[in-house]
């Protein structure tokens, strides 16, 4: 048994935080879902969470995962409840989040007091471009699907990269 298997066997936790590889280990592992009687909610942030692996850990474990979609740039944006359901749920985004006009169909770009003042091209610029693509559900501009990511966005250790820039600072160092 792996070490989730044996710290979660002991454990009275009735929340379990973990990215989306902890939720494949749970199910590839022995636990039993009479090891974890306590479990009431768990959280999934850190990268996309499979509908497989969250479809089954639902059912196997009676209770649904609270997925969690950000990024270290932005902080959280949006969130979806996965329960015993075949389809994946829609996001729905943080009461706090702004997003830009032309994000009606195509990129999603935010406006957030948690966005990095780091990554901003202007101090008065609020927008981030995500890098994800989404459709919004019908009736509200609060609630989307990601459906593809732009192929110039790059991310590495858990930050959003633009290929286009990068290539552009490589062709700015002498050779």
């Amino acid at each position: 048994p792996g070490a989730v298997g044996v710290d979660a066997e002991h454990s009275q936790a009735n929340i379990l935080v973990a990215a989306p590889i902890h939720y494949q280990t749970f199910l590839d592992s022995p636990v039993s879902p009479s090891r974890l009687p306590q479990l009431q909610l768990a959280i999934s942030s850190g990268a996309p969470l499979s509908a497989p692996v969250a479809h089954h850990f639902c059912q196997q474990h009676h209770t649904g995962i609270l997925e969690l979609y950000g990024s270290t740039e932005t902080g959280g944006i949006a969130y979806r409840r996965w329960d015993n359901v075949g389809q994946p749920p829609a996001f729905a985004l943080f009461p706090y989040i702004e997003i830009a006009p032309d994000s009606a169909s195509g990129e999603l770009i935010v406006a957030s007091p948690a966005i990095s003042q780091n990554i901003r091209p202007t101090a008065d610029d609020p927008w981030y471009a995500t890098g994800d693509i989404v459709t919004f559900v019908s009736g509200g501009d609060k609630i989307f699907n990601i459906v593809g990511r732009d192929s110039h966005i790059i991310k590495a250790g858990g930050k959003r990269i633009s290929a286009s820039q990068l290539e552009e600072d490589l062709k700015k160092i002498p050779q």
